[in-house]
Parts: structure tokens; C-alpha cells; sequence
């Protein structure tokens, strides 16, 4: 039977460096993403979005900027999406930025607990307010998830469990070591946590993912999909919050790897994050065009599971 998609927005860029990313999901409405989804033949419920929640400068917590509206709006994600995961409906999910995972992993949690985070992006996200005087929370999600040390317990405990993830429950893909903290390098060397780097995509980008699948991911029975756009080459997609140009994959490259992550027949949701619909031209055809890619490859069908 096809999967049925349930769709959602979470406009937040509460926790980002600058607004932008709260726009995401309007944006992606008015492109027409839910209707193309059901063109491709998907069952689309929608969930509706949250409230729009807008950054501005947090002067009284500068290492950890709104911190507890973060909580608050992973705690709101958790509860908005726990229905949709409990009727085993797949979670597309439209941020906001890389905070917006947090919650997804939550909701996705009750349902199982062998679950597994692909997590492609250009950067790791493992820093800390200790690793960073930059105050942006979306650079330290995944920290938060893994319940590093230095973390912020209110927002690490957020969810049924703590830590919410183990570090071998992440693979980094897309992943570029140059772009990351001495203490996230760190971090990564230390625990050991699987890593493809954009080197590694580069090379082969379906036999890369496929690889993560096989070895990596065969001990989960779900896996989600987290895709930061700034892992694109911001000349290639420009609608990243983080306009990195002539680093990251090409858009091709994206694709392709996505394609095999969303065809596993372990793939259990897609979070979208740090889209700034601003950047990316003024009639909005490079959102609706992106918006085509993706709803083709959600309808693709989904490789059979082997059973051993």
C-alpha cells in the first residue's frame, strides 16, 4: 500500500543567525509543494503549520540565543507530528532551521525506538555555547541530540528519552571537516561517528548512499532524513541561509543520493531546514523548482525489504 505523506511546516528561525528561514513554509505553499506531492500520486494529509516565530537579537543570552523558545518550539513539533508517526504516516516536514530536527526525532521515537538520522548537511552542528561565541542554536542541534557535553539540558532532555540519539544512531553525509569547529572535529574523531563526506558523495553519489544503507543503516528499522540545503553549492540552489558558493554538491549530486534515501523502504520522514526563500529569484520559480525535484522523488517507489 503507498505511503501516506503528512505534511507540515514549522516557520521558525528562532535559534538561526538571522530571519529568513521562518518564511520557508509559505513559501513552499505558495509553490504549490502539497498539491504536487498529490499529482505524483501521494496520499497527502495536512498537518498545518505552526507559528510563525521570527529572530531578532537576544542580548540577555548571547552564547545560547532564545533557548527557551527553542525548547518550546521542539517541544510543539514533537507534539504537532506524534499523531501523523503514530498512524505510521511519513513526516515531510518544512523548517525553519536545523533546530526543527529535535522535534521530528522526538515524535519519530515513540514509534520506534531503532532509529536511525541521515543527517545531510554541509556541517555537523555537534558545537556547543561553550565551542562557539556565535549564539546560534541551529549550529548546535545535533550537540543537543547526542547530549554533548556542554550542551543545554533543557534542551537536550527535551523528548521521550536521553539522549535522544546515541552517536551511533548519525551518519553525516555531505559533511565537510573544513567547515566545522576544532571541538566538533573533535567530537567526530572521538566517538567515532560515521561520516561520508562531500568528497565521498562527490565520487559516486548512489553508490555512496547506497553504502550507508547497507552497512550503516541495516541495524534500524526507521531512518530519517535530515537535508539542510547548504549542503548544495549556493550557486548551484540558491536558497540556503548560509550561502556557501563553490563548496558543498552540486544539485545533481543532491538528488541523486536523496533518490536512494527516499526509496529505502526504512525512509520514515524529510526535514527540510535553513531555506531562505529571499534568496533565490523573486518569482519563486527556484522554490517551485525545487519543490519538482523533491516531490518526484518522494513518489518514487520504494525498493522492497530484504529479509534475511
Amino acid at each position: 500500500m503507498p505511503h501516506t505523506i503528512a505534511y507540515a511546516g514549522v516557520p521558525t528561525s528562532l535559534g538561526s543567525y538571522a530571519p529568513g528561514q521562518e518564511k520557508a513554509p509559505q513559501a513552499f505553499r505558495a509553490a504549490g509543494f502539497p498539491d504536487m506531492l498529490r499529482q505524483q500520486g501521494l496520499t497527502v494529509v495536512d498537518y498545518g503549520d505552526l507559528p510563525v516565530r521570527r529572530w531578532h537579537p537576544d542580548r540577555t543570552n548571547p552564547l545560547a540565543q532564545h533557548a527557551e523558545a527553542v525548547v518550546a518550539c521542539v517541544q510543539q513539533t514533537e507534539a504537532h507530528l506524534a499523531p501523523a508517526v503514530s498512524q505510521g504516516h511519513i513526516p515531510i516536514v518544512v523548517g525553519g532551521n536545523c533546530t526543527v530536527e529535535l522535534g521530528v526525532v522526538a515524535a519519530n521515537l515513540k514509534k520506534s525506538e531503532r532509529l536511525g538520522l541521515i543527517y545531510l548537511d554541509l556541517h555537523a552542528d555537534m558545537n556547543t555555547p561553550a565551542s562557539t561565541t556565535d549564539g546560534a542554536l541551529d549550529w548546535m542541534g545535533m550537540a543537543h541530540m547526542l547530549g554533548l557535553e556542554g550542551a543545554l539540558p533543557q534542551l537536550a532532555r527535551c523528548g521521550p528519552r536521553y539522549p535522544l540519539l546515541s552517536t551511533a544512531d548519525v551518519h553525516l553525509v555531505g559533511f565537510d571537516p573544513e567547515r566545522a569547529t576544532e571541538w566538533e572535529r573533535g567530537v567526530i574523531r572521538d566517538r567515532a561517528i560515521a561520516v561520508s563526506s562531500v568528497a565521498d558523495v562527490t565520487q559516486s553519489p548512489a553508490r555512496c548512499a547506497e553504502t550507508v544503507l547497507a552497512k550503516w543503516g541495516a541495524k534500524f528499522e526507521r531512518l530519517l532524513v535530515h537535508f539542510d540545503v547548504d549542503v548544495v553549492d549556493f550557486n548551484h540552489l540558491p536558497l540556503a541561509e548560509n550561502y556557501s558558493k563553490n563548496r558543498g554538491l552540486s544539485c545533481k549530486h543532491t538528488l541523486e543520493v536523496l533518490e536512494v534515501f527516499l526509496k529505502s523502504p526504512k525512509f520514515a520522514g524529510l526535514t527540510l531546514t535553513e531555506i531562505n526563500p529571499d534568496h533565490g529569484a523573486e518569482d519563486g520559480s527556484t522554490i517551485q523548482s525545487f519543490a519538482q525535484d523533491l516531490s518526484r522523488l518522494l513518489a518514487l517507489p520504494r525498493k522492497p525489504e530484504r529479509r534475511g
